[in-house]
C-alpha cells in the first residue's frame, strides 16, 4: 500500500510548490506563477513576457501579476483589458468653466475675457463688459453643448 506524503505532510516541498503524490514517493510541483530553473522555483515574469494579456500596462508580483490601465481610463471587469475613455468632465472639480472630454484626457478652457490659469483648470481676469458673469453658471460640460453654453452666458450678460 501507498503512503500519500502529501496528505501525511510527510513532504518536504517548498511555498512556491504543490505536493503531487507517486507511488512510493512524491514530486514537488511549481504553481502557477512559478517556473522551474535550476532545481528550483522561481516567479515567472508574465509582464516580461508578454503572456499576461494585459492591454495597457503590466506589474509584476511574486507568483502573479496585475493589470492597470494609462491615466484616463478604467481596468474592466474582465481585470486586463482597459475601458476606452473616462469622461473626467464628470467630476465637479475638473474645470471652473468648459471641460472638453478627450480619449484619456480632458482639456478646460475659459470665456472670452478669462484666462487659464497654470492649473489648467482654474479660469482668471475680468469677464467682458463689467465682469458681472455670474459664477452660477461654472461648471464642467460636455463639448457637445458648448455653444448652448455660450449663448446663456451672452444672454445673461445681456450683449
Amino acid at each position: 500500500t501507498d503512503i500519500n506524503e502529501c496528505d501525511e505532510k510527510t513532504f518536504n516541498c517548498s511555498d512556491s510548490t504543490t505536493c503531487s503524490n507517486t507511488l512510493g514517493s512524491y514530486q514537488c510541483q511549481c504553481q502557477n506563477g512559478y517556473e522551474k530553473k535550476d532545481g528550483l522555483c522561481v516567479d515567472f515574469d508574465e509582464c516580461a513576457t508578454k503572456s499576461d494579456d494585459c492591454e495597457q500596462s503590466c506589474e509584476n508580483f511574486d507568483g502573479t501579476y496585475n493589470c492597470g490601465c494609462e491615466y484616463g481610463f478604467e481596468l474592466a471587469g474582465d481585470r486586463k483589458s482597459c475601458l476606452k475613455d473616462i469622461n473626467e468632465c464628470n467630476d465637479v472639480n475638473a474645470c471652473e468653466f468648459i471641460c472638453e472630454n478627450k480619449l484619456g484626457s480632458f482639456s478646460c478652457s475659459c470665456p472670452i475675457g478669462k484666462e487659464l490659469e497654470n492649473d489648467g483648470r482654474r479660469c482668471s481676469g475680468n469677464s467682458p463688459e463689467d465682469g458681472s458673469l455670474e459664477t452660477s453658471y461654472t461648471k464642467c460640460i460636455d463639448i457637445r453643448i458648448l455653444s448652448e453654453y455660450y449663448q446663456t452666458t451672452l444672454i445673461k450678460m445681456k450683449i
